[in-house]
This record gives structure tokens, sequence and C-alpha cells, in this order.
């Protein structure tokens, strides 16, 4: 799938990729990426796509394609369909957020392989929830980026108004409580809160988690956060 003018998305293995072009223009340079995405059997699965790993492959296709003009960058991994997803729903956020298209844009990029694209829920435990597709995470990312939540072309940012991405990976580790930032400076979410006594500010479990208690998380979020939203 050719998704732009240097950054294509081959449902293959890097050789068989490479061998594919083998015979393309001479003055390209390909660049091939294999995308690791473990092989699931179900069709309805855990959402892949996290804000940490969107900036995560943009900050990799910038890296690739900054080495020259002439480098264009293949996505590679198994013709699955949790790869498929994976792959059409980084690729596509990095367009809206990088090369300025519009989730229409994007859809119509892809349309050839949507049928193969899985849908999934947010909790997976909840079978009524709704189901998700890829189509429904570019257009969050547009809206996100249409009203200034989401900045990941220049360096200079309101915090106020605009997500810090470094701001948002730190606090967003399970190493320090799992917390993200929803609305800039205004709703947070802490999906590991837990009821520890009011005198503890965190409890670390022998598998390295860490966490803090609603006392704790607000004492973290209070510089930074208006209203912080502890669940």
């Amino acid at each position: 799938v050719r998704c732009s003018s240097r950054l294509s998305l081959a449902c293959a293995p890097v050789e068989k990729a490479r061998a594919s072009c083998r015979d393309c223009d001479d003055d390209v340079d390909f660049k091939f990426l294999a995308l690791d995405v473990p092989p699931k059997s179900e069709t309805n699965f855990e959402s892949p796509i996290r804000l940490g790993k969107i900036f995560w492959f943009k900050n990799l296709l910038d890296s690739v394609l900054d080495e020259d003009a002439n480098v264009h960058a293949v996505v590679c991994g198994n013709n699955g369909s949790h790869f498929v997803t994976t792959a059409c729903s980084l690729i596509g956020a990095y367009l809206i957020l990088i090369e300025d298209k519009t989730a229409t844009e994007v859809e119509n990029v892809f349309r050839c392989v949507l049928d193969e694209c899985g849908t999934f829920r947010e909790d997976l435990d909840d079978c009524d929830s709704d189901e998700i597709c890829v189509v429904d995470i570019w257009k969050a990312v547009e809206k996100s980026k249409s009203i200034g939540w989401l900045n990941f072309q220049d360096e200079d940012i309101d915090i106020d108004q605009c997500i810090d991405m470094h701001e948002y990976l730190h606090y967003d580790s399970e190493a320090n409580g799992a917390f993200h930032v929803v609305v800039p400076s205004k709703v947070g979410g802490d999906r590991r809160s837990t009821s520890f006594r009011a005198s503890f500010l965190c409890g670390d479990s022998r598998g390295g988690l860490r966490r803090e208690t609603s006392a704790a998380l607000r004492q973290i979020v209070a510089s930074f956060i208006v209203a912080p939203s502890i669940q």
C-alpha cells in the first residue's frame, strides 16, 4: 500500500518486501522496518494503539526519513489481522499528525486493506462495550489535532492547551503509576489507583509496578492538572 510519497505498507516479511522492490526506481533508497506484532487468533482484541506508541512510531519514522531525501520507508510484517490493524492505525495517525491528511483521506489510502483490519474493545471484560475500528482511531486523532490537544510537529507548545508528550510518557509509565493525561491541564486518569492507607504514598509490587494512592496522585498532578480525576 502506497501511503504517501515516502511511506508504504507491506503486508509481508522484510525479505519478501525487499525482493519486490528490487526492480523499482534506483534513485529511491528503500528502508524496510519490521513492525513486530504477535499474531492473535481472535478478531476482536484489546486496542493495540496508545498515544505513546503513536509518538514512538513518529520518532522512528523521523529517524529513518531524515537520513536522506531519497529514503522511502516500508513498514513490513506478517499478513495477519492484528498486524494490519496495528500498522494501519500507526501509519494513519502519522499521516494525520505529520503530513496533515484528513481521516477521510487516510481511509481512502487504506481502503484496499480495511476489510482485513480487526475491531477491538478498550475493555475486553465488558462484552457490551462498543467495538472500535481503525477509522475511529483516525477520527479521534484528527479531532485531537484540530482542537490543539496533539501537536507532534512543533517543539514549542502551550502545555496548558496541548499534551506535552515527554511529560505524558513519564507519568504513563507503569513505574510512575500508569497515570495519563486525557484533556490537557484539565482531566487525567489512573487505571491502577488502589486503596493504600492514607499515610502511604505508594506501594510497589514485587513485579515492579508502582501504585500510588489517590492522595499521592493528587500531589503529582496538581502542578499541571486543574482538576485531577482519579478512577
